[in-house]
């Protein structure tokens, strides 16, 4: 796929006048163009003589993209045909994007391609940018370039966004409830308080970006970029964020219940009065993490890192810790009755107060334990520093 605008030029002699391909609301592939006037691009002796292949490309800010000084032209061809005209082509590629410019408000516009500068309807159109927010429910705005554009409390619900650019760009209090939001880029992007349910976000780099107050409950996000994001007070109940980068995000207050984090990366981030019961986060990381005060009841840890980290005060009942290491975090005042701890690493650990009753402690590594007031399993003791099963009198 080619970079907006991509356009063909066939030059006279080829079996009719001077000609422009050039269909943006359907396709930026030159060779999808040509294949549109017959023409294969394995024939080189015709691409040498009669063919030109161009781009007209946007700024990279939307701020500039109605100034066509700040746009870039450039040919793929060398060297170029004697026939090309470089500047009257620019001047076509010109008048082309201005016919897509939406200059007057309240248009409900259906197909096509375009560059809102205004509050503005499209029903199954090509987006190129966006200015002041829209009404974009249902559109395709795959691979479009969006980046610094706002929209906020904007309706996107149910669009296609798969690829596109969104980096630095205002959603804040959109619906984009159903979209389709695979491999875009949303980095360091507002979406504080945006409808995001059952939306598509795999693989999509929503590094940086403010969520707060976001609702992303039943979406996909598995295999996504969201380190350092802020996703505190957020929902994301039942959604899939296997194998996600969330190292040092915010995510206190959050409701995670339900969730599959499986094999993702939560080092050093906020998880802290979050909701993670019944959730998988075997064998995530979240070394370093803050989960005091969370709720992890039922949830799966096994084989999972929480080295160092602070789970005081934190309701792990019912979890399946097996195979965790646990080393050095703090469990203070925790709720570990009926979890499975069996094989799991509690050395140097504080488990000051917190409940272990009923609890699986088989094969258990727990020396230089701190101070343990811990009510323990039946059959267990602690004694100088060690986690161990009751001496027999």
């Amino acid at each position: 796929m080619c970079n907006f605008l991509a356009g063909v030029s066939l030059g006279p002699g080829h079996g009719s006048a001077e000609e422009i391909i050039c269909e943006p609301e359907h396709t930026d592939d030159h060779s999808l163009l040509l294949a549109s006037r017959n023409v294969r691009d394995t024939n080189v002796t015709f691409m040498r003589e009669y063919v030109v292949r161009w781009e007209f490309n946007p700024p990279e800010s939307n701020a500039d993209i109605l100034n066509f000084l700040q746009w870039t032209f450039r040919v793929d061809e060398r060297p170029i045909p004697i026939w090309f005209d470089m500047q009257a082509t620019r001047e076509k590629a010109e008048t082309i994007i201005s016919r897509m410019i939406v200059r007057k408000p309240n248009k409900t516009l259906l197909g096509g391609c375009w560059i809102l500068t205004v509050p503005t309807t499209v029903i199954r159109g090509r987006v190129i940018g966006a200015l002041r927010g829209s009404n974009l429910s249902g559109s395709n705005l795959s691979e479009s370039n969006l980046s610094e554009s706002n929209l906020s409390r904007s309706n996107l619900r149910g669009s296609n966004l798969r690829g596109s650019n969104l980096s630095r760009s205002n959603l804040s209090g959109s619906n984009l409830s159903g979209s389709n939001l695979s491999r875009s880029n949303l980095s360091r992007s507002n979406l504080s308080e945006s409808n995001l349910i059952g939306s598509d976000l795999s693989r999509s780099d929503l590094s940086g970006s403010n969520l707060i107050g976001s609702d992303l409950s039943r979406s996909n996000l598995s295999g996504s970029n969201l380190r350092g994001s802020n996703l505190s007070r957020s929902n994301l109940s039942r959604s899939n964020l296997s194998g996600s980068n969330l190292r040092g995000s915010n995510l206190r207050g959050s409701n995670l219940s339900g969730s599959n984090l499986r094999g993702s990366n939560l080092s050093e981030s906020n998880l802290s009065e979050s909701d993670l019961s019944e959730s998988n986060l075997s064998r995530s990381n979240l070394s370093e993490s803050d989960l005091s005060r969370s709720n992890l009841s039922r949830s799966n840890l096994s084989e999972s890192d929480l080295s160092r980290s602070d789970l005081s005060r934190s309701n792990l009942s019912g979890s399946d810790l097996s195979g965790s290491d646990l080393s050095g975090s703090n469990l203070s005042e925790s709720n570990l009755s009926e979890s499975d701890l069996s094989e799991s690493n509690l050395s140097r650990s504080n488990l000051s107060e917190s409940d272990l009753s009923r609890s699986n402690l088989s094969e258990l590594v727990a020396s230089n334990v701190a101070r343990c007031t811990a009510m323990l399993p039946a059959g267990w003791e602690y004694a100088s520093g060690v986690l161990r099963r009751a001496q027999q009198q």
